[in-house]
């Protein structure tokens, strides 16, 4: 299978801000994730905030490319799913837009805006190497997206983990069938001590490189996630820029 060889992200929103860059934080999440293959990229958004006028601004000042592949949805709230409509118009339509679900209303709405809407209730490829894995959860529908770094492992991209951290990232290596992790980047919804070096240890177990906890993640879990990966531990916040 051709498989991406590595990937750059950018964070567009995150609750706080990477540094003294221009951007603006705001609670809620967007990632830039251009995936790099042997002959060509494949640019995916992670979520989209829920602040249009935030997240433009932020693209802009990123000096991000509005040619995009797909945009990926991990669940609906505001936070990460509020600025879609207008975002899927900034950026011309075209793309394919995957989501955990939607009623009708909502797809012939975003039909008419010019997003090809993919409902991911179970597991679906979303180009080669990439997935996502399903909605999860019984209540708060959820799908994290999974991308096969060649000869590095699985990166899974996570909005807020309703459904449970370790459960979706098992979920993803099973749907993949990738058994090494590489790296897992989001919202995971927890905030003590404890749970960071106790999550974090459990990622380690399954091969995991790097780790970023961002968004809904508190500031106990992070310090808890600085001591287990070191230099591993990728900061976050909107304007940070990764290399996987």
């Amino acid at each position: 299978m051709h498989l991406p060889v590595e990937l750059e992200a950018c964070i567009i929103v995150d609750n706080d801000r990477y540094d003294r860059c221009a951007c603006t934080p705001t609670w809620g999440l967007s990632i830039y994730i251009n995936l790099k293959y042997e002959e060509e990229n494949v640019p995916i958004i992670f979520d989209v905030g829920g602040d249009f006028n935030v997240w433009r601004n932020n693209f802009l000042s990123l000096n991000l490319s509005r040619e995009i592949y797909g945009i990926f949805i991990s669940h609906w709230h505001g936070d990460h799913a509020g600025a879609l409509p207008d975002v899927i118009s900034f950026l011309g339509g075209g793309m394919g837009v995957y989501v955990p679900g939607i009623t009708p209303i909502e797809l012939r709405h975003l039909k008419r805006l010019g997003g090809h809407v993919i409902s991911c209730e179970i597991e679906n490829v979303i180009a080669s190497g990439v997935f996502s894995t399903g909605t999860m959860g019984l209540f708060l529908k959820e799908h994290a997206l999974a991308v096969h770094l060649q000869d590095k492992g699985l990166a899974v991209f996570l909005g807020c983990s309703h459904p449970g951290l370790i459960k979706m990232v098992e979920r993803a290596m099973a749907v993949s069938g990738v058994n090494r992790l590489y790296a897992v980047i989001g919202g995971f919804h927890m905030s003590s001590y404890a749970d960071g070096v106790n999550v974090s240890k459990r990622l380690k177990e399954y091969g995991a490189r790097y780790i970023s906890p961002i968004h809904c993640t508190g500031e106990g879990f992070r310090r808890g996630a600085r001591k287990v990966f070191g230099e591993g531990f990728l900061e976050g916040g909107c304007g940070f820029r990764f290399r996987l």
